[in-house]
């Protein structure tokens, strides 16, 4: 994530905290003049999409694979 991406989050998460939907977060940051990533005007599915992404990037981030060590054999051809 770029500083920029981090920041929106955090933004657009702590609005969702005090009880503001998507639709009133986008025009929230519209009016302050803030851009998505693609500096486009914000609507409600913008808001969802950036929060929806980011579970999306830890969840895989942070996803434990099951390990398993198996027999490897190596032959060598000289023909």
């Amino acid at each position: 994530y770029s500083d920029y991406q981090t920041y929106l989050y955090n933004r657009i998460s702590e609005l969702k905290q005090e009880g503001l939907g998507y639709r009133k977060i986008a025009k929230l940051l519209n009016a302050e003049g803030v851009k998505t990533p693609r500096n486009k005007e914000f609507l409600p599915a913008s808001v969802h999409s950036i929060l929806k992404k980011k579970k999306i990037r830890d969840e895989r981030l942070n996803k434990e694979f099951e390990k398993k060590i198996s027999r490897l054999r190596f032959e060598y051809d000289d023909s």
